[in-house]
């Protein structure tokens, strides 16, 4: 709690207490001339009342001093902060064709880290083999997500099959890519 508001607790609790204290002091002198100037029994009747009133200005001035520590009350909300952290990736595709075969279409997905988020403006594609007729054809749906790497792999030449035999293979269609990209997120401070 901070150390103003409990000194001005402290003194508003101090304050109460001589206010109280007056109030039964004067009351009690009230009451004692109401003593000398009434019978008995009336004197007994007016202590009563007396003391009735001491009771009622204490719970008054009690309740007046919890308002007061509630008004005082000060709720301080804190704001999170967050520091942003990034780190490189690197990662490496390669696929080949078997021998004889056809054309084929080539999806490499790449994801996010978990909690981590893709920079798409980072990414970097650079081919690292391709055969004759195969190409890479680019980056696809780059999102914080993640992305995917599409070519076609083609062979080179054709099989040369003599009764069900092959005797002549063609040239096997490869495609290799490394991608380079950031990622990011963000870390809580406090």
């Amino acid at each position: 709690m901070n150390p103003d508001l409990e000194k001005l607790k402290k003194s508003s609790i101090r304050s109460a207490y001589f206010t109280a204290i007056g109030v039964v002091f004067v009351l009690a002198a009230l009451g004692f001339l109401a003593i000398q100037s009434n019978s008995l029994q009336e004197s007994d009747q007016n202590l009563l009342e007396i003391i009735k009133l001491q009771q009622d200005s204490i719970e008054l001035l009690k309740n007046q001093i919890a308002k007061n520590e509630e008004k005082q009350t000060v709720v301080i909300p804190v704001e999170p902060q967050y520091r942003v952290e990034k780190r490189q990736k690197v990662k490496e595709f390669y696929e080949r064709n078997p021998h004889c075969s056809g054309g084929k279409n080539i999806s490499w997905p790449v994801m996010a880290g978990e909690e981590w988020k893709i920079d798409p403006k980072s990414i970097n594609v650079s081919v690292t083999t391709k055969s004759t007729k195969s190409q890479f054809v680019g980056v696809d749906s780059a999102k914080e997500t993640g992305f995917r790497l599409v070519g076609h792999i083609i062979n080179n030449g054709n099989c040369v099959k003599v009764l069900g035999s092959t005797i002549s293979k063609d040239g096997r269609g490869a495609l290799g890519v490394t991608v380079n990209y950031e990622e990011y997120r963000e870390v809580r401070t406090n």
